[in-house]
C-alpha cells in the first residue's frame, strides 16, 4: 500500500511537471509594437545585437553556454539532421503522452504543443527550444 502511494505521488509529480512544460511552451510572450522607426547603419545594428546576445548568453550556466555554442556552430546540413531527429523524438514522446493522458485539458495542451512543434522551423533557436522540450519529456 505504501509503495502504491509513492507511485501515485511520483506519477502526480510527473504529470504536474509535464503540465508546467506544456504551459511554458504554449504561452506566448507579449510583443510590443513600435510605431516609430530610426534609420541606423547595419554595422550599428549588428553591434547592438551582438552586445544584447552577449548579455543573454552570459546569464546562462556554463553548460547552457556550451550547448548554445555547439548549436550555433552547426552547419546548415548538420542543423537540419539534428533538428529533424529531435523533432521526431519530441513528437513521438508527445503522442505517447497524448495516448496516456485521461484529462481533456492536458490532451488539448499536448495537441497544441504537437502542432507548434510541427510548425517550427529548422533554425538554431528552434533547435535549442526542441532540445529543452525533449529534456522535459
Amino acid at each position: 500500500m505504501n509503495n502504491q502511494h509513492l507511485l501515485d505521488s511520483f506519477l502526480e509529480t510527473v504529470l504536474e511537471s509535464k503540465k508546467k512544460v506544456i504551459n511554458t511552451i504554449i504561452s506566448e510572450n507579449k510583443v510590443t509594437k513600435v510605431n516609430e522607426s530610426i534609420n541606423l547603419p547595419i554595422s550599428t545594428m549588428i553591434k547592438v545585437a551582438e552586445s544584447e546576445l552577449g548579455k543573454e548568453i552570459s546569464t546562462l550556466s556554463e553548460s547552457e553556454q556550451k550547448e548554445v555554442t555547439s548549436i550555433l556552430n552547426l552547419s546548415k546540413d548538420e542543423l537540419k539532421v539534428e533538428f529533424n531527429t529531435i523533432k521526431e523524438t519530441v513528437i513521438s514522446n508527445l503522442n505517447n503522452s497524448l495516448n496516456e493522458s485521461k484529462e481533456d485539458d492536458i490532451k488539448k495542451m499536448i495537441s497544441q504543443t504537437i502542432d507548434k512543434v510541427n510548425e517550427s522551423n529548422c533554425t538554431h533557436y528552434d533547435l535549442y527550444k526542441l532540445k529543452k522540450l525533449s529534456l522535459g519529456l
